[in-house]
């Protein structure tokens, strides 16, 4: 219980020190950062559906495209959370 709230302090204040440094970003900025996220995803998902279209699949391809989902899905998140008013 002691180490729980030792825990909880510790992250309390961490979060405290990074919300004074976060900086509004611009939206000139913010719409630059949207179309390059919309960029790098059509890149990275045109790689993934090429690789889906191959005959043999080796087990580097599927490593591959499982690493492809990883970032397609992390880049759909940011383009979600950076679209939000």
């Amino acid at each position: 219980e002691i180490i729980d709230q030792h825990v909880r302090e510790q992250f309390a204040d961490k979060d405290a020190e990074e919300d004074k440094k976060l900086v509004p970003m611009d939206e000139t900025e913010r719409q630059e950062l949207i179309n390059a996220l919309k960029l790098r995803w059509d890149k990275v998902n045109n790689a993934y559906q090429m690789l889906g279209h191959r005959v043999a699949i080796g087990n580097g391809d599927i490593k591959r495209k499982e690493a492809q989902e990883r970032e397609l899905e992390q880049l759909e998140k940011d383009i979600e959370k950076l679209s939000r008013p």
